[in-house]
């Protein structure tokens, strides 16, 4: 069984790699990239083990347990939260087989390490670290057993977290739960996390001495968790204390049995359990087929119409719970950040050609960034209506009405909020002569990413989730696509939206309300050009995009 389910998830991956040629080269170079990164990784590692000093194999075992203990609390906590990031082999498929979940549970497991984040883990946590220990056979070849009981660890702790919320996450208000904590996560994690290890490493680095003893304190106390335990092996094989080796490896034997009979027990009840699903109003007619009873007879009836159907879906749909949410965080984030994280001090002539104030800079680039997100949020809003989209395309409607709809669903309430915004967060901030600059960078952030958006979602259709998946649902094979799809969109955004953005660093502040009217302008002017071209390409692919909708609505 064990061999049938991985050479299973192996023939899945791989044919749904081989889905396009497109496809198929997307995930060849994510899957370089990945190793490239891997190896690189790798190799540092055998340098520092092969130059190691004599003395330093006991710090070196110590971070090897904090190193462990990440990659297993990433798996166990990130894919619950990216819920359905890879359900290739979901246990309820197996339903209808005499299987018990004792069956399935080694298969599921070691087949969970098929993929470019199961082969990175592996890379790293086995190999990467038992590099540290090259000089030294024994401990090479003790760490590289700790990476592996650690690696399974890790993966049987993703899939009990994953079986025993996929009851609560396969509910509509699970899917949009996860997506507001997993976006959340992110946001704070991408930016603050990054801030945050460099002040960790700043503090160490200043405390050298001190760097040691604090270190091996914190792995001392994970290396009787479930987390760290497994890693610890090498930590106490350098210290030369095989009794406390002996006392871990039974530990990470009985987390590892405990672990598994667990997830053996949600298995069986995840076979025989349905999924939870929502009740709720059945609609039964169309925004579409009400607008003209709502706003009678007329050119711009059609454009209400879609703008009303849109307007539902930001509503109820659950994947677009992460977009409502980045406007309201992103701004608060980038404040704190300006508040606890640097200085307001100038930066030196010596060191730029251009006197800039990093401190009060931060709120500004969370205030652009959140109307940027915004507007850019209807890049991918064909491929959310997936096959529904073919009312549009049997409405007879020219092609401009589906962007020019799709804009006005958010345009009013967007433009209210960013506009408010820009207003108060200088005031909150006790700078109201950067109100025109506040401005300046909300509307042309916000105005040219509808432009540009008006156009990509009818020239680039990519895999994103289905009708009634969290926001977070991603097959691993399509993701490289979509990242690719997101850089040239934005790439494209930057481009168009950089005069004013220069503009807003450079201009005297007196010419700062000047440059907003300016930005409102060129920012309208970018969005109805996208509209017009975007409706033309509507007009020309729309049965290739119907095709194309269709061919990405498979749950395989």
């Amino acid at each position: 069984m064990v061999a049938t389910l991985v050479k299973l998830k192996t023939r899945l991956t791989i044919n749904g790699a081989k889905r396009s040629t497109a496809r198929l080269i997307v995930w060849i170079l994510a899957l370089v990239y990945v190793l490239a990164l891997c190896v690189m990784l790798d190799m540092s590692a055998l340098v520092v083990g092969m130059g190691q000093a004599v003395g330093y194999e006991s710090l070196t075992g110590s971070a090897c347990v904090l190193i462990g203990s990440a990659i297993v609390l990433c798996w166990a906590i990130l894919p619950s939260l990216f819920f359905g990031a890879d359900q290739t082999l979901d246990p309820r498929r197996f339903e209808l087989f005499p299987l018990s979940g004792r069956d399935l549970a080694p298969g599921l497991v070691l087949a969970s390490f098929i993929g470019t984040p199961g082969l990175a883990t592996v890379l790293i946590g086995v190999a990467g670290l038992a590099f540290l220990f090259i000089s030294q056979p024994l401990l090479f070849v003790i760490q590289l057993a700790a990476g592996v009981l650690g690696c399974i660890c890790a993966m049987l702790a993703c899939r009990v977290v994953i079986t025993a919320m996929s009851g609560l996450l396969s509910s509509r208000r699970g899917k949009e739960l996860s997506a507001v904590i997993s976006t959340s996560l992110v946001l704070v994690l991408g930016v603050g996390g990054g801030l945050g290890l460099n002040e960790i490493m700043t503090q160490v680095g200043d405390n050298a001495a001190k760097a040691g003893p604090f270190v091996e304190g914190i792995s001392g106390v994970l290396a009787w968790t479930p987390l760290g335990a497994p890693w610890a092996l090498g930590w106490d094989a350098a210290a030369g204390n095989w009794p406390l080796l002996a006392a871990h490896l039974l530990l990470s034997l009985a987390y590892i049995a405990v672990l598994g009979a667990l997830y053996a027990k949600l298995l069986d009840r995840a076979l025989v359990t349905p999924v939870l699903a929502d009740s709720g109003e059945v609609v039964k007619s169309d925004a579409i087929a009400r607008a003209e009873s709502h706003h009678g007879q007329g050119a711009w009836t059609p454009v209400w119409a879609v703008a009303a159907r849109c307007r539902r879906y930001w509503i109820k749909d659950p994947r677009y719970s992460p977009m409502l949410l980045m406007p309201v965080l992103l701004p608060v984030l980038f404040v704190v950040l300006s508040k606890f994280s640097f200085s307001a001090e100038p930066v030196s002539a010596e060191d730029v050609f251009f006197e800039f104030t990093i401190g009060p800079s931060w709120p500004i680039i969370g205030y652009g960034l959140a109307a940027l997100m915004m507007g850019y949020a209807i890049s991918a809003d064909i491929a959310m209506d997936s096959t529904a989209w073919w009312q549009h395309l049997a409405s007879g409607q020219r092609g401009w009405v589906d962007p020019a709809g799709r804009i006005w669903a958010e345009f009013p309430f967007g433009m209210i909020y960013y506009t408010a915004l820009g207003v108060a967060l200088p005031l909150i901030l006790g700078t109201p002569g950067q109100i025109g600059q506040y401005l300046a960078v909300g509307w042309v952030c916000y105005l040219v990413p509808l432009g540009v958006s008006s156009v990509s979602m009818g020239l680039v259709i990519y895999p994103i989730a289905l009708p009634g998946e969290s926001a977070t649902t991603m097959k691993t094979q399509q993701m490289g696509t979509q990242m690719l799809a997101q850089l040239g969109n934005m790439l494209v955004v930057m481009i168009a939206a950089s005069p004013v953005l220069i503009a807003a660093v450079f201009v005297p502040a007196q010419w700062m309300w000047p440059l907003a009217v300016i930005a409102l302008v060129w920012g309208a002017g970018m969005m109805c050009l996208g509209v017009a071209v975007g409706g033309k390409i509507i007009d020309a692919r729309g049965p290739e995009i119907l095709s194309i909708l269709k061919k990405n609505d498979s749950r395989e």
